[in-house]
């Protein structure tokens, strides 16, 4: 297993602080007391303002640090010259009720083309997660990020309370499940409710890469992803969507595809994208 040597040596004294800091809540309704704020201040980044975004321009929205939403094929490429890429992921804890479930699903021998074993990764939020897992996960290669420490709807979150839960949680994955907290670079809000541009300027400020939360509409072709440098290229299906720049972000959108209509009711499959 690959644990972090200061998280290995002092494992017990911090959760014991870990665990007196999160059962208290701040008057802001965030998860985390005045030394996690502390402990927190090495990995967030100046607050900085982010100008209203425009719509997209190809011409200077250059990959790879800028790609306009779209159909096109990123690069001129043809469909046919590009490989079927197949994000799978996961959302909330991980105990014993899905450890079979995964193991099923990895441990059987299915391969990339490449010959690497197939690998996932995984949005996990603290309430009900065994870390001894979450560990044995990373260290079989899947990617580990962030989903939350208490799983609630945050339309309404402030910035401090978003900074509690999400930067919160890959604090806790690093001390709990010793994830490396240089790799945990995403994250997926509760129920895909993200909180707008309060909730992307956090994940800037904490000095996150990418979001996967916001859902799309079936589309057929889909859209490519693309970085919330300028507005976003789909109609905003659960609300507050982003509004304003953030510069070379990734957004990982999951776009609803309808496999079977029924009277009254639908089938619906996630891609993300």
């Amino acid at each position: 297993m690959r644990l972090n040597k200061k998280t290995s040596k002092s494992k017990s004294k911090q959760q014991t602080k870990l665990s007196n800091n999160n059962s208290h809540r701040n008057d802001d309704g965030g998860v985390g007391g005045g030394s996690h704020h502390q402990a927190r201040s090495k990995s967030i980044l100046p607050l900085r303002s982010f100008p209203r975004a425009k719509r997209c321009v190809p011409e200077i929205c250059q990959p790879p640090d800028c790609r306009c939403g779209g159909i096109n094929v990123p690069a001129g490429f043809k469909p046919k010259e590009i490989p079927q890429i197949v994000l799978l992921t996961f959302d909330d804890s991980v105990n014993d009720l899905n450890r079979e479930i995964y193991r099923r699903l990895f441990e059987n021998g299915r391969k990339n083309p490449n010959g690497c074993p197939i690998t996932a990764t995984f949005y996990v939020s603290h309430e009900w997660t065994d870390y001894s897992q979450v560990q044995n996960l990373y260290a079989k290669g899947h990617e580990i990020a962030s989903h939350s420490i208490s799983h609630s709807f945050g339309e309404k979150f402030s910035k401090e309370r978003w900074l509690n839960e999400i930067n919160g949680q890959k604090e806790i994955l690093h001390l709990y499940g010793g994830v490396d907290e240089h790799e945990i670079r995403g994250m997926r809000a509760p129920f895909l409710q993200t909180g707008g541009d309060t909730m992307f300027e956090m994940l800037n400020q904490a000095n996150f890469s990418y979001d996967s939360s916001l859902p799309v509409y079936d589309i057929d072709p889909p859209y490519w992803p693309y970085t919330l440098d300028y507005s976003i290229a789909h109609d905003c299906m659960i609300e507050p969507c982003p509004s304003h720049s953030y510069p070379g972000f990734d957004s990982i959108r999951l776009c609803l595809k309808i496999l079977e209509k029924k009277k009254n009711s639908f089938f619906l499959s996630l891609l993300l994208l």
